[in-house]
């Protein structure tokens, strides 16, 4: 998802023409790296909550120890570092990128411990996202554009998932001793305010699309869309069902993730 986030800003940047392959290519590869240097270190970092909370990612089911995610997870930053080393603008990026990702699961900074720390470092790591895409590219186009949707979708990243995911979550959470939205607010007033925040992104997102950048409408469309279905969801599932049903509202604000994004690219490139 971060690769197709970065994807989408470059697009932006340059239009159905001009695209410089090499850059996207560099880009996406260093960018993809660092993601999984955040995604892995956050495995090794959580197994135990993982494995309280039914998780099947590679360390919480065994296939993998922590001593080797996060020597894994140290390579993928290397490797981001390498590939990004052609482009300076973006090497700034990426290891403001690396340095979240390190803080939002390892000590001492451990952001995923409040909700609020959460939120912020999330929001941080999608507009790094947008802003490196927009950089690898020497071309600039519709800035406005850009700029409305990267606060868009990084909002819905910060606002939105970064709140419930926590719903599917809360045992291990709480036995970890972990403040998360629905730990500290308690599950009724969380899925309250999943319900309420993702309709208010979308609404919000539409209304400026229709303002000022037209061609973000049907991304909008579809993230307000979205919206009433990570709601609908939020209301309707509890944290203690089946692991497969108390996920369904982030998996909706995923799926919400990719379409508006795909939707996005076939509407420039075209």
């Amino acid at each position: 998802m971060f690769s197709v986030r970065f994807t989408t800003a470059f697009i932006l940047a340059t239009g159905n023409s001009g695209v410089k392959v090499g850059h996207l290519l560099s880009g996406v590869v260093s960018w993809a790296f660092g993601t999984l240097f955040a995604y892995v270190l956050n495995g090794a970092m959580d197994v135990a909550e993982d494995r309280l909370n039914g998780s099947g990612r590679p360390v919480a089911r065994g296939a993998l120890t922590p001593e080797t995610a996060l020597r894994a997870a140290w390579l993928c930053a290397g490797i981001a570092v390498l590939v990004s080393l052609d482009s300076p603008s973006v090497l700034g990026l990426l290891l403001a990128y690396l340095f979240c990702g390190f803080a939002y699961s390892a000590p001492p900074f451990n952001m995923t411990r409040r909700s609020h720390s959460t939120m912020a470092t999330i929001l941080l790591l999608g507009g790094l996202t947008y802003a490196a895409g927009w950089a690898a590219t020497d071309g600039r186009r519709d800035t406005v554009s850009a700029i409305v949707f990267a606060i868009a979708m990084s909002a819905w990243m910060g606002l939105v998932g970064a709140v419930v995911k926590d719903l599917s979550d809360v045992r291990g959470d709480a036995a970890a001793g972990r403040r998360t939205s629905v730990v500290a607010w308690g599950e009724r007033r969380a899925r309250l305010v999943c319900a309420v925040s993702p309709v208010l992104v979308g609404g919000g997102f539409l209304a400026a699309a229709l303002l000022v950048a037209p061609v973000l409408t049907v991304s909008a469309v579809l993230v307000l869309a979205g919206g009433l279905t990570v709601a609908y969801f939020s209301l309707t599932t509890r944290s203690d069902e089946r692991r497969s049903r108390s996920r369904l509202p982030y998996r909706a604000f995923m799926v919400t993730q990719y379409v508006a994004h795909l939707a996005l690219l076939v509407i420039v490139l075209t």
